[in-house]
């Protein structure tokens, strides 16, 4: 890995990791309406929602799946900065057009081994992200029993038996159960949020007339808000396939029969649950990340 790829990682785990501090009580939120919007009234908005959560589970209920999300969310931060860095830069001399090289970069991000990059968002999604995100969703999705789980143990010890129940009633696949519609999430998510990202912060900086710390926090609030405005119906097609509790040798339908079911059960509509808060964690996230992201990053530099 090239120093400045290096440099990438570092500033993007950072980023990171402070993204995941300020937001994981929005996921949580977005997770329970995606779950039970359509057969429960206190989860019709953010703040009933979040009313019930902590109501049932305390303020500690809001940062569920905090264990599994910690492992995940820095680390694949900074692979995803990497990568974008270095796709950039092994593009740039196809002669892509600006909006181009960011699009199929931003559709890149996530090493496939040793010095390489390769198919970022389809391999961090397969990898990566789908196996992490199947255990975080189902310790939300714990919040919804009647009698939910609760054991005194740390995050890390409640993400290992979590884990040990998937390998126990689904294995070797329980893990990878929503892949389909995770990686369509990460794909499009990264390459509509790193290509209007980059329109974004170049037509501030055109208007500013030099480049300005807070043009990145605006720039990534709004690619934030775009991707997740286009890929939320693939977000709540995941979550529902990831939140069935596991089912030794159950029938697991694909993403697309689960689609179908979805809608006639539910129509159109159910495709946008959870859209609020979604909108808000990703747009106030990538502020975060962004900003911290070029900001620290000109700081190493110099």
């Amino acid at each position: 890995m090239g120093g400045k790829n290096k440099r990438g990682f570092v500033d993007g785990f950072a980023a990171g990791v402070v993204k995941l501090s300020s937001t994981m009580p929005l996921d949580t939120i977005k997770v329970q309406m995606q779950l039970r919007k359509s057969v429960d009234a206190d989860y019709r908005t953010m703040g009933s929602s979040a009313r019930a959560i902590v109501r049932g589970h305390g303020i500690a209920g809001l940062y569920t799946g905090l264990g599994a999300s910690l492992l995940n969310q820095g680390g694949k931060t900074g692979v995803q900065f990497a990568a974008y860095q270095f796709w950039r830069e092994s593009l740039g001399p196809l002669g892509l057009e600006a909006g181009g090289l960011a699009f199929c970069a931003g559709a890149s991000a996530a090493p496939d081994g040793g010095d390489s990059r390769a198919l970022a968002g389809l391999t961090e999604a397969f990898c990566w992200t789908t196996p992490i995100e199947r255990i975080k969703t189902l310790r939300q999705a714990e919040l919804n029993a009647a009698a939910p789980r609760v054991d005194a143990s740390s995050p890390l010890v409640r993400v290992a038996l979590v884990h040990g129940r998937i390998v126990a009633n689904e294995f070797p696949l329980g893990l990878w159960r929503g892949t389909a519609p995770t990686m369509a999430r990460q794909a499009s998510g990264l390459a509509v949020r790193f290509l209007t990202y980059d329109l974004a912060r170049d037509e501030l900086r055109r208007s500013s007339g030099a480049p300005r710390p807070w043009h990145s926090v605006l720039a990534g609030a709004f690619s934030g808000a775009a991707s997740a405005v286009v890929n939320h119906p693939v977000d709540v097609v995941k979550s529902r396939m990831q939140a069935e509790a596991s089912r030794a040798g159950g029938r697991r339908p694909n993403s697309v029969a689960y689609t179908a079911q979805l809608l006639r059960s539910g129509g159109a509509a159910v495709f946008a649950h959870g859209l609020a808060p979604r909108v808000l964690k990703i747009m106030s996230g990538q502020a975060i990340v962004f900003g911290v992201y070029e900001n620290l990053r000109t700081v190493l530099a110099n």
